[in-house]
């Protein structure tokens, strides 16, 4: 999982393959086969576990608006510090928001996560 999350965040979904995922786990395909079917499913895994730890989901008190983009970003630099991967599942997750040819399921996942909606009232 950890060398798809690498592929994924710097590679993008659409340019890895699941062979690529094998080389750089070192693993035979056929074993990561056995684990994940398709890099769609890796992927949809990968998103499912950005999704439960809130990645990018940090909603801090403020006392303006200011305050609350600079709290957040602390909290975000605070958090890549102490776990390395969550910095390339936060990537993962914005690639995704993007990436307009996803499967429908994952597009519906994605859509619990939009930190950008959620924040136009603070922009505004």
């Amino acid at each position: 999982m950890r060398a798809g999350l690498n592929l994924f965040a710097c590679e993008g979904y659409e340019v890895t393959k699941i062979n690529d995922i094998a080389e750089e786990a070192g693993m035979s395909l056929g074993l990561l086969y056995h684990y994940f079917e398709s890099v769609e499913i890796l992927y949809e895994e990968l998103i499912n576990i950005a999704l439960a730890r809130h990645t990018g989901q940090y909603f801090p008190q403020y006392d303006n608006p200011f305050d609350y983009f600079v709290k957040s970003a602390r909290h975000i630099f605070d958090v890549v510090k102490s776990e390395h991967d969550y910095a390339k599942y936060f990537v993962l997750m914005k690639q995704a928001q993007r990436n307009q040819n996803l499967p429908i399921h994952i597009k519906e996942k994605l859509e619990q996560n939009h930190i950008i909606v959620k924040s136009i009232t603070i922009i505004e």
